[in-house]
């Protein structure tokens, strides 16, 4: 996951430790696809906020460019969705900064195959990240849906 999100600007990247923790804790939101090779091509990072537990919540999704096209991020989320476990799943929430055009198409897609709204509104301005060269990050939220 690592080497996949620094081979995908302008995503952060994030310690393997984090990688490593969401996938054993939050195995049921998380995905990845291999190409013929075994070699990792998407991934999708997410969580059940505990306040939202109807909500998905993407940390983070990266494509490899082998794999780009393919509408590969979409069909991993659609994939966590439809697992026995997250059926109860209505709405979806990611925050995405403004030069993030491939995440920002990935939910307007998300919104049309799943037959709900998509509505974008500030959330972390770039002061929030304590000083540091980082974009604003808007949530999008989508839902409600019926997976």
């Amino acid at each position: 996951m690592d080497r996949l999100v620094r081979e995908c600007p302008p995503l952060d990247t994030n310690s393997r430790y984090l990688y490593l923790l969401m996938c054993h804790h939050h195995a049921s939101t998380c995905a990845a696809v291999r190409d013929d090779d075994g070699r990792m091509i998407g991934m999708v990072t997410a969580y059940k906020p505990p306040a939202e537990p109807n909500t998905l919540f993407v940390w983070q999704m990266a494509v490899a460019p082998q794999g780009r096209g393919q509408s590969l991020a979409r069909k991993m989320v659609q994939g966590i969705l439809e697992r026995p476990g997250n059926r109860d799943i209505q709405h979806i929430q990611a925050t995405v900064s403004p030069s993030n055009t491939a995440s920002r198409r990935v939910f307007e897609s998300l919104a049309k195959h799943l037959n709900t709204t998509l509505t974008v509104d500030p959330l972390f301005e770039a002061e929030h990240f304590g000083g540091a060269e980082h974009e604003p990050e808007n949530r999008f939220s989508l839902g409600p849906f019926t997976p």
